[in-house]
């Protein structure tokens, strides 16, 4: 019995042996495989593709970072300057190096952690952003399927006090006045009076499925208010006043006294570039956190790419025409009446 085992396991092991090379043949009508390569599509910036490092490094000048950070990088360079002729009259003496490192190695850490909290408050207001987009769209294929056959009227109203919503949301992001009624939570408002409109006479009877959907509805209209909500959050609670201050005076100090421990061995023009670059490294980190803190702080005048916030204006805009597209049928919500 044990040798019977032992002979079909081994006839097992061999007709797997002989299968392997039939499976992994390939086949002679396949296609031929050809090299993934990255390419920047229509409406890719070109920041995200590989090869684009000549042009990043070409722009540098016109950096909106280089641009925030000229004054406090000039100052650096002036102080390694003046730090560079007195030494060479003998006025000044270096510094050791490994108290400087020592304290680098912890500058480092707070900078980074300056930005991550930075970036996260980025992509919790994108992922609020990505939940308005979503519900959006599913309420106006819900008010073109369920509610315009049955009252096209309060359909009509419904996607109008919709397309309204992305849009003002923007303007909150944006920290502008608006008018009474004008508020994200005044529309929706507005949304759940369109519902109740809808919504057939109540009766003693069970609920279809077109109240169930209507109840659906409402609960969507819900998580738009917590939406709101989330993104006045992140609009009126910044990173504390005294961390930025305390991670920019550490910064400054730093690289302030970086000449002192270079040494004089580097030599006094390696000593002002090292300088420069440094600071320029450091300080842009920096600026970067800053700009991520409020992430709706990029002008609309700079595009509807993602360069250092969110493009409220395009998201709503793209928002609210979707809006439209979608709570059309046959004619349209929009266009019935």
């Amino acid at each position: 019995r044990r040798l019977g085992d032992g002979s079909r396991a081994d006839a097992a092991r061999a007709r797997s042996v002989q299968l392997r090379p039939t499976l992994s043949r390939a086949r002679p009508d396949a296609p031929a495989r050809t090299p993934l390569r990255l390419e920047a599509s229509e409406g890719t910036p070109d920041g995200w593709v590989c090869d684009a490092w000549l042009g990043n490094l070409v722009s540098v000048p016109r950096s909106l970072i280089l641009r925030r950070i000229a004054g406090h990088l000039l100052f650096n360079v002036a102080v390694a300057a003046a730090f560079v002729r007195l030494r060479a009259v003998g006025w000044a003496k270096d510094l050791p190096g490994a108290a400087h490192s020592l304290t680098g190695a912890f500058l480092g850490l707070l900078v980074t952690f300056r930005t991550n909290n930075s970036y996260g408050r980025y992509w919790e207001a994108r992922t609020v952003w990505g939940g308005i987009m979503n519900t959006c769209r599913s309420l106006a294929i819900g008010a073109s399927v369920w509610i315009t056959p049955r009252k096209p009227a309060e359909a009509r109203g419904f996607v109008e006090a919709l397309r309204r919503y992305p849009t003002q949301v923007a303007i909150q992001c944006r920290k502008e006045p608006l008018d009474d009624g004008d508020h994200p939570a005044d529309v929706c408002m507005s949304l759940q009076n369109w519902l109740h409109r809808a919504a057939p006479p109540s009766s003693e009877t069970a609920a279809g499925l077109y109240e169930l959907q209507l109840a659906a509805y409402s609960r969507h209209v819900d998580r738009l208010t917590d939406a709101t909500g989330a993104l006045n959050k992140i609009i009126s609670t910044p990173l504390p006043i005294s961390y930025s201050r305390h991670t920019s005076r550490a910064l400054s100090i730093w690289c302030g006294t970086l000449p002192c421990a270079i040494g004089s061995s580097v030599g006094p023009t390696a000593t002002i570039v090292v300088v420069a670059l440094v600071s320029w490294l450091v300080l842009g980190i920096s600026a970067v956190g800053e700009l991520l803190e409020q992430p709706f702080s990029q002008p609309e005048n700079v595009g509807e790419g993602f360069d250092f916030g969110l493009p409220v204006e395009s998201l709503g805009r793209s928002v609210a025409d979707e809006i439209e597209r979608l709570g059309t049928r046959e004619g349209g919500a929009l266009a019935a009446g």
